[in-house]
């Protein structure tokens, strides 16, 4: 609605006009009720911004702006990526009408519920408006993420590079006194020279 007036510059009598056209149900009800209790009074209402005021305090319950301000307070990042949660932040300043605060209010709000690692690398940066901070925490972001799966697909060959590493550990411990190297039992031609006769006696009766 709010566009819309911008766009075509309607006046502010006008965009009463326009908003009462749009009441329907308990809305039209509630509307000529607060027509007949001023009937005798100026009107309160003049523009549009009225109207929302008048129909904020009729309908948001009186607590509901504390508590979504001690919601916001309390927002942190947690599981939510760093987009989510700068939206669901803006959101909640519109709800407590805190959308015009200073950018130094904002950066600090968006700053402080960070996850620390986002938060570690952001606030070594110089940065003034909360575009700028919110583009930094992106990068950042996105640079923690490829390397947390740089490390997810690293397992495997580390499993065999350290497997492989302990063999040759292994095989290069040089023997101790309680444990000599074992001879190797091949046999040289030289030894099969020098068999006994009764051997080569028994090698010639089984070919036979």
């Amino acid at each position: 609605m709010d566009q819309i007036f911008n766009i075509h510059l309607v006046s502010d009598q006008e965009q009463v006009d326009l908003v009462i056209l749009e009441f329907e149900d308990y809305a039209m009800t509630w509307w000529h009720q607060l027509c007949m209790d001023n009937i005798n009074q100026e009107p309160s209402t003049t523009s549009w911004m009225d109207i929302k005021t008048l129909m904020r305090a009729r309908s948001v319950p009186s607590y509901y702006r504390r508590e979504t301000l001690l919601k916001l307070q309390r927002l942190q990042q947690g599981s939510m990526c760093v987009n989510e949660y700068f939206k669901m932040k803006e959101s909640m300043l519109l709800k407590v009408g805190l959308q015009f605060e200073s950018e130094d209010k904002k950066v600090a709000r968006f700053v402080s519920g960070l996850r620390r690692k986002v938060q570690d690398v952001v606030e070594l940066y110089e940065y003034s408006t909360i575009d700028k901070i919110l583009h930094l925490a992106l990068k950042v972001e996105s640079q923690l993420k490829k390397k947390q799966e740089a490390k997810r697909s690293t397992p495997y060959n580390d499993y065999y590079s350290r497997t492989w590493k302990g063999k040759e550990r292994k095989y290069e411990k040089p023997p101790s006194k309680d444990h000599p190297p074992r001879a190797h039992s091949s046999r040289t031609s030289h030894e099969s020279a020098n068999s006994s006769p009764l051997e080569t006696t028994r090698m010639r009766c089984y070919v036979t």
